[in-house]
């Protein structure tokens, strides 16, 4: 039996895919434990470890859910999904995509997104010392793309809100939307910038490849364009390149 043959039987008994081969498993010292018990540990073991770096990332949604419900929906997850990755730190990110619509997945879709953002690899921001000496045709033609380590989003309930509250150490509601939001690492922080629905529209077309000219499809849009554009080039929203 290769190496490579044992490690794959010890996954799938270990999640619970697969029944147990126990040649795998060598007499412990004295055969204290049997192979059954030897395997249990592991298993709980790996269980727990998942279940804790999913609670890591979702502080917010465990005081929104309460201790037992969290508890639930985490298990679930742990169940449903083994680990495929080699970086544990991913892991939780996939948490809301099996919880049902409605607030607490919202929350979660936003504590998911930052820890997406702040272990997204980075790249350089563009700033605007780099538009210096560009004509305002060529500049109406340019792309901006958003950072790497970057997530824009939309909420109908208040997501954002209500985590700025319980960083504050205060009680709080999920309120009403809409939420635009869009969540970028710069300065090595992740950062929550609150978006204009309008601001919204125009950075999802500038992340679909769309240019300037073409993502501003609104006299309104254009009329806000300057504003927005200082803070998009001072906060880092766009790659250098």
């Amino acid at each position: 039996m290769s190496y490579r043959h044992q490690l794959e039987q010890l996954y799938e008994a270990v999640t619970g895919r697969g029944p147990a081969d126990m040649r795998l498993f060598k007499l412990s010292r004295g055969n204290v434990l049997t192979p059954k018990r030897r395997l249990n540990i592991y298993a709980d073991g790996y269980s727990e470890r998942l279940r804790a770096a999913i609670a890591t990332d979702y502080p917010a949604l465990l005081a929104f859910m309460g201790a037992d419900a969290f508890e639930a929906v985490v298990k679930a997850c742990v169940e449903a999904t083994p680990s495929c990755h080699w970086d544990l730190n991913l892991y939780p990110i996939g948490l809301p995509e099996l919880m049902p619509p409605g607030p607490a997945r919202d929350l979660a879709t936003l504590e998911a997104a930052i820890a997406a953002v702040f272990w997204a690899a980075d790249s350089a921001p563009l700033t605007p010392a780099d538009l210096t000496g560009i004509d305002e045709a060529a500049f109406a033609q340019m792309g901006f793309m958003l950072r790497t380590a970057s997530r824009l989003l939309h909420f109908e309930t208040s997501p954002n809100k209500y985590l700025t509250a319980h960083r504050a150490g205060d009680s709080a509601l999920m309120g009403a939307g809409p939420e635009y939001l869009l969540i970028v690492r710069h300065d090595h922080e992740v950062h929550r910038h609150a978006l204009e629905s309008l601001e919204y529209d125009v950075l999802t077309r500038l992340s679909q490849g769309k240019n300037l000219t073409e993502a501003i499809t609104t006299e309104a849009a254009a009329e806000r364009l300057p504003h927005w554009l200082g803070r998009w080039l001072t906060r880092g929203f766009f790659n250098q390149s």
